[in-house]
């Protein structure tokens, strides 16, 4: 019985030993099977490549995984944002009726002291007649 590591064209001959045993993310000598592993110096331009482009494709997956942290931390802040616009406005809301009815307050008391104070001048000319008419 034939070994599955005897066929060459079967890419997934060693599927079982890649998941025991997964290459390190870092080492490009190792990501590319192409490469020589122990100098690390690529056989040819297309191996050095294909080392390169697993490289960035492994920086890429890095930048994308950060890039999805940094979108949903964006989106609590915006949510936050948002609640806090809402609530802002709310506040303003309630603040300008509270100073409509102070403005209203504030013109009923002027008008309430300008009526005392008229009636007070009335009094004091009431007052005073009726002191004339004593006096006589």
């Amino acid at each position: 019985m034939a070994n599955l590591f005897d066929d060459p064209n079967d890419p997934f001959a060693d599927l079982e030993h890649r998941m025991k045993n997964p290459r390190p993310i870092n080492d490009v000598a190792n990501a590319n099977p192409g490469m020589n592993i122990f100098t690390k110096n690529a056989g040819s331009k297309t191996v050095r490549l294909k080392a390169e482009n697993f490289e960035l494709f492994n920086h890429n997956e890095q930048l994308t995984e950060e890039n999805g942290t940094l979108g949903a931390g964006l989106n609590k802040l915006q949510n936050k944002h948002d609640k806090l616009m809402h609530l802002a406005r709310n506040r303003l809301g309630e603040v300008r009726t509270k100073y409509q009815k102070l403005e209203q307050d504030n013109e009923f008391l002027r008008a309430e002291l300008e009526k005392y104070k008229n009636a007070g001048a009335d009094s004091t000319k009431i007052l005073d007649e009726y002191q004339q008419r004593e006096g006589r």
